[in-house]
């Protein structure tokens, strides 16, 4: 079985094969819902930018073979686990980290990205911080989901690239996001940790980059939850670290240019409802 997918430049085509032939197609459409979001109806050729590459991982090998219409991933499941679940999660992120590699020419951070009626946010912190459930917690309020963990600016049109990768959560998340009344298993399909999302949740279109908002977001629980205003060369510096800016844009240039209108916040986070209406600019239960 092969299936049709894009992610951010790389179109490909993806094959799983296993010695047990029940177990391989069981990976294969669970990759298949879990890039679902990625999918495109129509693909840009691009020509190959390196050489086929073979990635180790604790579920099995992929080869990323490339091609100049249509790469091929091939995956070779080990035989040592059945459990599709865990071979899903050891194989997509792989699958994602070499797809926005091999999408030459773009600017990234990681971050989330949202929008709503004309406005766009940036949510920007490391992994474990709480983008994931804010995001989700921000489609309650009527946001729409380009992606919650790589941002994706193409410099020549100065667009946001659509990158809606299936939101993993933990507990206490669903409880959280129960409380704000965003029921998950009610309002999207859950598969272990992925969260798929409807089509109306996320936004699939370039976006123009007019980033209203941007916010730097901590954890600390030694310091009371706060907003603070940043002037836009901080706000810039504080991405360094979390983006390729220094890589595509050395003086900063670009970056002061996409981002001269964006109001910067440094957050501390608190209480998740709080925090979900400071940055919807609504409070819990306003319509």
């Amino acid at each position: 079985m092969q299936n049709d997918f894009q992610i951010a430049r790389y179109p490909f085509q993806l094959r799983v094969s296993s010695e047990d032939g029940a177990l391989g197609a069981a990976v294969q459409r669970a990759l298949d819902s879990v890039l679902r979001a990625f999918r495109c109806a129509d693909f840009t050729a691009i020509p190959p930018q390196n050489a086929p590459v073979v990635v180790e991982t604790p579920a099995g090998l992929i080869h990323f073979i490339p091609s100049q219409a249509c790469h091929q991933v091939e995956i070779q499941l080990y035989p040592s686990s059945n459990d599709v679940a865990a071979l899903v999660d050891a194989l997509e992120p792989e699958i994602i980290n070499h797809a926005v590699r091999e999408s030459p020419g773009l600017l990234w951070i990681h971050g989330a990205c949202l929008h709503r009626k004309g406005e766009t946010i940036l949510l920007v912190a490391a992994s474990g911080t709480g983008k994931t459930s804010l995001s989700l917690g921000l489609l309650h309020e009527g946001f729409r989901l380009l992606t919650d963990d790589v941002i994706l600016i193409d410099p020549k049109t100065r667009c946001f690239l659509p990158l809606p990768r299936c939101p993993k959560v933990r507990p206490p998340t669903p409880e959280y996001l129960r409380a704000l009344g965003f029921d998950l298993a009610r309002e999207a399909h859950l598969f272990e940790r992925y969260v798929l999302l409807p089509d109306h949740r996320l936004y699939r279109l370039p976006l123009p980059v007019a980033v209203d908002r941007l916010y730097l977001l901590t954890r600390s629980g030694d310091g009371p939850a706060q907003t603070q205003k940043l002037d836009v060369t901080s706000g810039i510096i504080g991405l360094l670290e979390r983006s390729n800016l220094i890589a595509m844009d050395p003086d900063l240039t670009l970056a002061h240019d996409l981002f001269r209108g964006t109001r910067f916040l440094a957050m501390n986070l608190g209480e998740f409802e709080r925090d979900v209406a400071s940055i919807s600019r609504r409070h819990p239960g306003q319509n």
